[in-house]
């Protein structure tokens, strides 16, 4: 939340309006609002469509800091290529990605001799990736599957416009 440049208070009769609206900017700012997210995944190849049977996603944003809280599980989906999670908010153009995530995954195919999986923001998108990791330190990114579920506590640095 950013406000104006220049506030200009109009009319007397509006004043009160006029400075409840910018104490709620305010506060926005600094304590953080909360809101449902309606969560999807897609396919990097074709977005596709699923059943979702649970989709139990919110956020909290306080000022450019995002958390997202999330849990959907997901059957019949005909999205191809790299699985991604859609964020809501755009994350912060960084040289590398930042925000890296635990997840925990249902009935999920991870590449092979991967031994964790993780959720990892992408530098100036709105999605996220969920990549194997194997013990060299190689990652791989997990592809999509037709009905998993997925779970997760995501942390980034959100855009202020986009």
């Amino acid at each position: 939340m950013t406000l104006p440049s220049e506030f200009t208070f109009r009319e007397p009769e509006n004043l009160v309006r006029d400075l409840s609206e910018m104490y709620r900017i305010l506060r926005e700012s600094i304590e953080g609002y909360t809101e449902e997210f309606e969560g999807v995944i897609f396919g990097s190849s074709a977005d596709g469509v699923g059943t979702y049977t649970s989709n139990d996603c919110y956020y909290v944003r306080r000022g450019v800091v995002v958390d997202l809280f999330c849990h959907m599980e997901w059957s019949a989906h005909t999205g191809t290529g790299d699985l991604r999670v859609k964020l809501p908010f755009f994350e912060k153009g960084f040289v590398s990605p930042t925000s890296v995530s635990a997840i925990r995954t249902y009935n999920l195919t991870w590449p092979a001799g991967s031994t964790h999986v993780i959720l990892k923001g992408q530098p100036d998108q709105d999605y996220a990736l969920i990549e194997g990791c194997r013990d060299a330190g190689t990652v791989q990114t997990v592809q999509m599957d037709g009905a998993a579920a997925i779970s997760f506590h995501h942390r980034y640095i959100g855009q202020v416009e986009k």
